[in-house]
């Protein structure tokens, strides 16, 4: 144990010498997005699961107004219903990004199958060390701290986007740092599309209502990505913010390994005054 947490310290140490090339600190995880003063959060978004069954994840935040915890009230056993917790450190930076089983299991889905756990760097850089099947969520941290999956790294960019992501640990096995991905943006503030039948709407992404969205399920785009077609008519609120989406992947849905086989995303908000999101 104690080998194999050395070991980790000094991957981490080498990782951040050739990695880091900025120096960027991360005070917190501003909750209102780039330059955007939202009046709205996600309160429910409803999927189809990959048993076809209807499926509502409400978003319930902490005081500060960050996300708490994600989790549905209509679980089926098994493929795709994941439920989310959060936890912050004593600065409101995310410290830890938790995936538990589902809630039929014998441990009543607190059963960590994946643990995020955060590290803010003096380089500006965010480590992420993965631990699967680490133990009970209500925990302080991970209890099998042997079953690291992966150490990566996030740096962020002049507008807090995670734009360079790196690593030195897959799977066990320890490597010389290197870059899995550059994030690159566009003057409108999108990722560049691949496929030529998708486009971005003129619209709200909804995962600009809130900076954790954005950082947890990397995506800092600044609207929503529709299909050119235009048979299918979204829907939005009176903030440009989504209501009625086209679903575009029969699978994990953009909130991760949560599946949604149905043909749409269908999103609800509260929304208060424009100082910001609701009870902040």
């Amino acid at each position: 144990m104690k080998k194999k947490t050395l070991l980790t310290l000094a991957v981490l140490v080498m990782m951040f010498t050739v990695l880091s090339c900025r120096k960027i600190i991360v005070s917190n995880h501003d909750p209102r997005p780039l330059g955007l003063d939202t009046i709205c959060r996600i309160e429910t978004f409803n999927v189809t699961g990959y048993y076809g069954n209807a499926d509502q994840y409400h978003a319930y935040y902490n005081a500060a107004g960050y996300p708490d915890s994600l989790t549905d009230n209509n679980p089926v056993d098994g493929i795709g219903v994941p439920r989310f917790f959060f936890k912050y450190d004593s600065s409101n930076r995310l410290s830890d990004f938790i995936s538990t089983e589902q809630p039929y299991a014998s441990e009543g889905g607190f059963f960590a199958i994946i643990w995020h756990r955060y590290t803010y760097l003096p380089t500006g850089l965010i480590s992420d060390t993965t631990y699967t099947y680490a133990g009970d969520m209500r925990n302080p941290g991970p209890t099998n701290v042997n079953d690291i999956s992966s150490i990566r790294s996030y740096e962020l960019d002049g507008q807090g986007r995670i734009f360079r992501i790196g690593t030195t640990w897959e799977y066990g096995e320890v490597h010389d740092p290197a870059l899995i991905s550059t994030i690159n943006y566009d003057v409108n503030g999108n990722v560049p599309l691949s496929d030529t039948s998708l486009t971005y709407d003129h619209k709200v992404n909804f995962f600009q209502t809130n900076k954790v969205w954005q950082f947890v399920f990397v995506d800092y785009s600044r609207n929503n990505v529709i299909k050119k077609d235009t048979s299918f008519v979204p829907v939005y609120n009176e903030f440009g913010l989504p209501l009625h989406l086209q679903n575009l992947n029969y699978g994990p849905s953009p909130f991760g390994n949560i599946w949604n086989t149905g043909l749409s995303l269908d999103i609800s908000y509260a929304c208060s005054a424009p100082l910001g999101p609701v009870n902040y």
